[in-house]
């Protein structure tokens, strides 16, 4: 399937163990900063609201701009996965 992000045509991402994302590989990581950003309970409200959740997202990426994005995205895939299971 396609990417959940509207407008965007790339492939779903899918993740060995985890399976198929809703998002690309792209706007997967882009939302991983995105939440690490926030703080707990605003990242509890979203969790909870995905109507909140993606008009904020949006809104953010909008903000930034694509160039910046794309940098996040960047060092995002450039630094190693540090999993704790």
């Amino acid at each position: 399937g396609k990417c959940s992000v509207k407008g965007c045509n790339n492939p779903r991402d899918v993740t060995e163990g985890l399976g198929v994302d809703s998002s690309c590989a792209y706007h997967r990581l882009l939302f991983d900063w995105w939440m690490g950003e926030l703080t707990h309970k605003k990242i509890a409200y979203y969790m909870a609201n995905q109507r909140a959740r993606r008009s904020a997202f949006t809104r953010w990426r909008n903000k930034l701009g694509k160039e910046a994005c794309d940098k996040i995205v960047l060092k995002m895939a450039q630094e190693p996965i540090n999993w704790k299971c």
